[in-house]
This record gives C-alpha cells, sequence and structure tokens, in this order.
C-alpha cells in the first residue's frame, strides 16, 4: 500500500546528493560537444532532405571511434534502426557511400531484413519488447532511430499522446545515446516570411518531443 511506498523515503542536501556521484560530476560524451551518453538527439529535416545520410555518417564515425563535424567521438558499438526507408533504396544509398571510399566499420549494425518487424507502435507492449531486445542483443551505445514517425501511430500533434510516446523511448532507450530523425514542418517560414531557423521550432507536431530531449538539431539544406 502506500504506507508500505512511502516508509523507506529519503532526502539528501544539495551538496550530499553531489557527494552520491551518481552523475559522476561530469556530461561523458559519445561524441564530444554535441551527444552526451546517455542522452536524446532530435534531428529535424525535410523528408528526402538527407538526414539518413548525416546520421549514417555519425553513426559510422562513433564505430570506428573517429570525427564527426570536427568533434572527436569515442568508439563505441552503433545499433540503426532503419524503419523508414525501402530496403532496396536503403542498399542503394549504403552502396554509394562505399563506393565513395566510406568503409564501414563492423560495429555499425543494422536488425537483418528477416528479423525486422513492421509496422511498429512502441505504445504496445509487443513492439518495446521486440525493441529491448534488439539493444539487448545488440549492446549498443548509440541507437539511431530513423525515424520517429514509423515507430508509433499516435497523433503527433497532441502532447498528451506523445509524451505517452516520449516515456516509452525513455524505458525502451533510457541507458544509451539516442538519436531520433524527425520531419520538419511542411512550411518552415516564420509569419512575416523569413526561414524558421531555431531548431527547437522546426520540428513537425506538438512541441513535447522538442522539450523532452537533450539536444535539437536542424539540417537545412548543407547547413545543420
Amino acid at each position: 500500500g502506500e504506507a508500505a511506498y512511502l516508509r523507506d523515503m529519503r532526502f539528501v542536501t544539495a551538496d550530499e546528493l553531489i557527494a552520491l556521484g551518481h552523475g559522476q560530476g561530469r556530461l561523458e560524451w559519445l561524441v564530444h560537444s554535441l551527444v552526451p551518453r546517455p542522452s536524446k538527439v532530435l534531428l529535424n529535416g525535410i523528408e528526402k532532405g538527407g538526414k539518413s545520410t548525416l546520421a549514417v555518417t555519425l553513426a559510422n564515425s562513433v564505430a570506428a571511434g573517429g570525427e564527426f563535424l570536427g568533434q572527436r567521438c569515442e568508439k563505441g558499438r552503433v545499433l540503426y534502426l532503419q524503419i523508414d526507408t525501402p530496403l532496396p533504396v536503403w542498399e542503394m544509398m549504403l552502396t554509394r557511400f562505399r563506393e565513395g571510399g566510406v568503409e564501414f566499420h563492423p560495429d555499425l549494425v543494422f536488425i537483418h531484413p528477416e528479423d525486422q518487424r513492421r509496422p511498429l507502435d512502441i505504445r504496445t507492449p509487443e513492439t518495446r519488447a521486440y525493441l529491448r531486445q534488439a539493444v539487448r542483443e545488440a549492446g549498443p551505445d548509440l541507437v539511431v532511430l530513423d525515424t520517429l514517425r514509423k515507430v508509433h501511430s499516435a497523433d503527433e500533434n497532441d502532447s498528451t499522446e506523445m509524451k505517452v510516446v516520449g516515456d516509452h523511448v525513455d524505458e525502451v532507450f533510457g541507458k544509451q545515446a539516442l538519436l531520433i530523425l524527425h520531419h520538419t514542418k511542411k512550411n518552415l517560414t516564420n509569419m512575416d516570411g523569413r526561414p524558421i531557423t531555431d531548431p527547437r521550432r522546426a520540428g513537425r507536431g506538438s512541441t513535447f518531443l522538442q522539450g523532452d530531449v537533450d539536444g535539437t538539431w536542424l539540417l537545412t539544406g548543407q547547413n545543420l
């Protein structure tokens, strides 16, 4: 009951909380100055606007322990959940990377096509179990979710529904760094006609998601 739940609750001062060291006193970076671990980073961009290309570049840089946008990456295993692009198109994109001289590191992994499930809805126990299994067996430091829209069927404009989605995302991916690919609004201009350049105002749907992450990026053309 309630009494049993509250019986052993403890309280600490600010100094005592620091001394516990559960946060280790500093951020642990996976990509220095850009992606902490654990964290949620949201990458907003128009459809077919290069989000996946950027995400693959980041993922392979982490897997290899290289650099991304001039920042050092701590080497880690990466699980890329590609659930948006048809497989032939995806294979063609990866082939172009390789033909361009990119060597994919073996610590960048994808779920085998025969083991992929569709559709997915993270609000259901079945989808959460499937995603938890993928995380458990791949053992990633970074997960790329490409795209958010394909992992739920909630109303993106409803903050209450998106909070449920966000809570389940935390439940499944809370121990990893998570890069979430998300679509922008169709109209990326302010009322005065100037382009929207604030990443927090560019994402499609409820503003809940923009406020629920640790970092927000906006990809427009060649600019991040």
